[in-house]
């Protein structure tokens, strides 16, 4: 036989068999606005926490200079990323808006 001829397409490969005593899972998925709500919750946090550290370092109160340093980065590394995730976001946009049809 051609071993071509053996292959199956990928929609049609059969799923492992389940195991016995478990429901199958079904994939969740996200939408996209889901994931950037997301990512803006995580970075807002992110900047709640060193706003917060920073200020308790400010007030007097017991804290470690190098935790409120590294919460800090933190959180400019991720607004900085998200930054450029917004602007490949526009970038994007734009350059599909002068696709000529």
């Amino acid at each position: 036989m051609n071993p071509v001829s053996l292959r199956i397409p990928p929609a049609q490969m059969p799923l492992a068999p389940p195991v016995p005593g478990t429901q199958p899972v079904e994939p969740s998925y996200k939408q996209f606005t889901d994931l950037l709500v997301d990512g803006f919750q995580e970075v807002n946090a992110a900047q709640n926490s060193a706003n917060a550290s920073v200020h308790d370092m400010l007030t007097g109160k017991d804290v470690d200079r190098i935790e409120v340093l590294t919460s800090v980065q933190k959180a400019d590394m991720s607004f900085r990323l998200m930054q450029q995730i917004r602007n490949k976001l526009v970038e994007a946009y734009r350059e599909i808006n002068q696709m000529q049809i």
